[in-house]
């Protein structure tokens, strides 16, 4: 039981382009559904597409995939410009802003924004 949780402790493990693709496959799916719907009064498969659309958009926004977690996958952390950590994190690693994490986390928690070299610096 404390592999398994182990395992799925991780805070995330999808990479900004992962996050972006599935967020936008979700986005189109639910788009695709509501349009289909609205142009024909037989309702059969669009409620499938609706309910499946909820996984990679949560996921997507989440950052974290449960399948990729028990399987010990990430598409983050592949390189320094591909780091694991919240959207802003992220978005500032692939700019080349070189974020730094909170000491003692693998992860930057932070909702605010990440954590930069230079504003550590001007503020000591």
């Amino acid at each position: 039981m404390k592999r398994t949780l182990a395992r799925l402790s991780e805070v995330h493990n999808l990479g900004l382009v992962d996050r972006v693709v599935r967020i936008l496959l979700g986005v189109a799916l639910i788009a695709g559904a509501i349009t289909s719907i609205l142009n024909s009064s037989v309702v059969t498969w669009q409620v499938y597409v609706a309910l499946f659309a909820i996984y990679p958009l949560m996921t997507g926004m989440l950052g974290w995939d449960p399948l990729y977690a028990v399987g010990h996958a990430k598409t983050c952390d592949l390189s320094d410009r591909n780091r694991c950590g919240t959207f802003p994190y992220q978005i500032d690693a692939i700019l080349g802003r070189n974020p730094i994490s909170d000491e003692g986390y693998e992860y930057d928690h932070s909702l605010t924004a990440s954590h930069h070299e230079d504003s550590k610096r001007s503020s000591a």
